[in-house]
């Protein structure tokens, strides 16, 4: 709480996080071009994931990380932690995590 504030980025259009104890804090954001960019911990550097993402969430439950689901353009994507391989889901036009 007396913490000073680490700026993360300017601007995103959206950002999320997930955070546990095993794997940390992981913080999503997308770009105003749709590019969806993800780190781990705040002072971790930015790692482009995908281009043309329209929706996307965070979950902690990922066996290698956090399990994380985007749309791009129209393809439904999900991938555990920032390192994972994107597996195609299917086709999708909207996404949302129920935690």
């Amino acid at each position: 709480m007396n913490g000073s504030w680490v700026a993360l980025t300017s601007p995103s259009t959206d950002t999320r996080l997930a955070s546990d104890p095993v794997h940390g804090l992981t913080i999503l954001e997308t770009a105003a071009n749709g590019s969806l960019f993800g780190k781990t911990g705040l002072y971790g550097g930015w790692v482009g994931l995908l281009d043309g993402v329209t929706s996307f969430d965070i979950a902690t439950s990922g066996t290698n990380g956090p399990t994380i689901v985007a749309v791009a353009n129209g393809t439904l994507y999900a991938k555990s932690g920032l390192g994972g391989s994107w597996i195609v889901l299917g086709s999708a036009s909207k996404v949302v995590i129920a935690n």
